[in-house]
């Protein structure tokens, strides 16, 4: 009766493995288990390897799957030091073995041979060859896998043959749209260029006659200034002439004028000296 509970409790966490479903509060059991080929095969011998593994060695089996770091020390402490049952002790590795093939980031091919090669050491014919089973179909799969690999691998050739070819299509379908652009570009170009030369032309020609003008106008102002510069001179040399004939009559008639007084003052001195003597 007690074997016969001990399997039912070992079941009850073994169906709830199998259903993804959790069993303990630890830690390890809230792990988001993820589907795949090698879960699958585990799964489906999972109940014949708990009833092999159910005997009096399930801690050396647990002290080998620690050895290789696929339980950890804390599940091989729980079942050396605790008073489980076998079945609870072999629902324990188990159930391990399944977490660690579920997780998302594990490389599931390496924890599953390992977990075969373990099985092979525990001189238990029926564990060796529920291993080799094992190996086999992961064998079958691996090779059905390369096959659709390389298949996969050939489409992706193919296609990226294929996109390639396309680029190197458009490209050349560029380079001819560039290439129409570009001499059309360089006619436009060349055409406002030579417009542009022209409007240049005509603007230097504009600014020569200009210039030209410019410079005529400046000798006929000088030409002028000079023909007033040559009259105010005349005018001036006329003006200085007649002042210099009214200063000379000036002179002359002052000159005069102090004759006149000099003899008057001597005709009067004769006078006086007449007088002086007939006194």
């Amino acid at each position: 009766n007690l074997d016969l509970a001990e399997r039912l409790t070992a079941d009850r966490e073994l169906i709830m493995t199998l259903s993804g479903l959790p069993h303990h509060n630890t830690r390890e059991d809230s792990d988001v288990t993820v589907s795949s080929v090698q879960l699958s095969i585990f799964k489906s011998h999972l109940s014949d390897m708990l009833d092999l593994i159910s005997d009096p060695d399930t801690e050396r089996l647990a002290n080998d799957l620690s050895a290789v770091d696929l339980i950890p020390y804390s599940i091989l402490d729980n079942i050396t030091t605790t008073n489980l049952s076998r079945y609870q002790k072999a629902s324990k590795l188990l159930n391990q073995i399944h977490r660690s093939l579920g997780a998302r980031h594990s490389n599931k091919s390496e924890i599953l041979v390992k977990f075969c090669d373990i099985l092979n050491r525990q001189h238990s014919q029926d564990l060796s060859r529920i291993a080799q089973d094992i190996l086999n179909e992961l064998d079958h799969v691996s090779a059905v896998n390369n096959v659709h690999q390389a298949n996969e691998w050939r489409e992706e050739y193919e296609e990226e043959e294929r996109e390639e070819e396309q680029e190197k299509k458009e490209e050349e379908e560029q380079s001819k749209r560039k290439g129409i652009g570009r001499k059309r570009k360089q006619k436009t170009e060349h055409t406002q260029n030579k417009r542009r030369k022209s409007r240049v032309d005509e603007k230097e020609e504009v600014e020569e006659q200009e210039e030209k003008k410019g410079r005529k106008r400046k000798r006929s102002t000088r030409n002028i200034q000079n023909k007033k510069g040559k009259g105010k001179q005349k005018t001036e040399h006329t003006q200085n002439k007649r002042r210099k004939s009214r200063v000379d009559e000036k002179e002359e008639v002052e000159e005069q004028e102090e004759k006149k007084g000099r003899k008057r003052k001597r005709s009067t001195r004769n006078i006086q000296n007449k007088k002086g003597k007939g006194k």
